[in-house]
């Protein structure tokens, strides 16, 4: 392909750009900044990485999307400058070198009579699906993942591969030397465009459901426990533990924590890195530490 075939595809999807230079250059591929390679397109967030003494300069530049502002780099061949490049950067990989997945139903896979399969639906090998599933269309599912139960997934939603989705949370009661386990009746809905990594398990709700809700992303190997209530837009991150019914509101970012159950944390807050969140968070706080204290950004001494 050609730089032409690029900026042809930011006319297609209307994204405003600037180009300086030879746009019948060939692209034989894509490279990152620090380890660029001739003939390939990348992206540069600021014009201050150039300075880093961790980034050696190539002797040419074929290709360099920038952002918009940013100074003529001496040395390459053909600018473009959007207003975000990564987004720019990372939709020519997908548009021109991204993974066509098609909607295709392992034989391998395990649905049981009676679950509802959407439209233009993957489901990878070894994987399982209850009878009393329902999946909208689009999604997309792994391999070896589980899905048991009463599970409602939404439009559009990503299960990547080892997820399981709808086993008993961890409840029990003690009964004279022994611990009872309390059965749940309740099930796991995740609603439009939801994606939930590898190896990260949701417990289905003791009496309600589960709910993420719409847009939120919950990271590989997290754990997500009976009854908990995810926002909209949220983002989750790997490694993170929330207990029973917790509820996280919209817009959040929870770094790798553990939230203890029946904790309120409200709409736009940030959970920090290691932090232990025992009690609630008000709306658009940020907390950080064991036990998890508001934090305020202080300047280096």
């Amino acid at each position: 392909m050609k730089i032409k075939d690029m900026l042809n595809f930011y006319n297609r999807t209307n994204v405003k750009y600037s180009a300086d230079g030879n746009t019948d250059l060939e692209i034989d591929g894509y490279s990152s900044i620090y380890q660029y390679k001739d003939g390939t397109v990348s992206w540069l967030r600021k014009a201050s990485t150039l300075d880093d003494p961790k980034f050696k300069m190539p002797d040419i530049f074929t290709c360099v999307i920038t952002k918009d502002g940013m100074p003529r780099i001496p040395n390459v061949k053909c600018q473009i400058w959007v207003d975000n490049p990564k987004d720019a950067f990372f939709d020519i990989l997908e548009e021109f070198w991204g993974e066509k997945n098609e909607a295709v139903i392992s034989p391998q896979a395990i649905v049981e009579s009676g679950a509802v399969i959407g439209e233009n639906v993957s489901i990878g090998p070894f994987t399982y699906i209850s009878s009393q599933t329902v999946i909208g269309d689009g999604t997309r599912i792994g391999s070896n993942v589980t899905i048991k139960g009463k599970v409602t997934i939404g439009k559009e939603c990503v299960i990547q591969s080892g997820a399981v989705i709808g086993e008993d949370g961890f409840a029990f009661i003690k009964e004279d030397s022994a611990q009872k386990f309390v059965k749940h009746y309740g099930g796991v809905t995740l609603e439009d465009y939801v994606s939930i990594g590898a190896q990260t398990c949701v417990c289905r709700g003791a009496i309600e459901d589960t709910l993420i809700k719409e847009y939120a992303k919950i990271d590989n190997l997290c754990h997500i426990a009976h009854n908990v209530v995810i926002g909209k837009r949220t983002i989750v991150v790997c490694l993170t533990a929330v207990m029973g019914s917790v509820h996280i509101g919209d817009d959040c970012w929870i770094a790798t924590s553990m939230i203890r159950d029946q904790c309120y944390v409200g709409d736009g807050c940030v959970v920090g890195m290691g932090a232990v969140v025992v009690k609630d968070v008000p709306d658009n706080t940020t907390v950080a530490g064991n036990p998890a204290m508001p934090f305020e950004r202080r300047e280096k001494i």
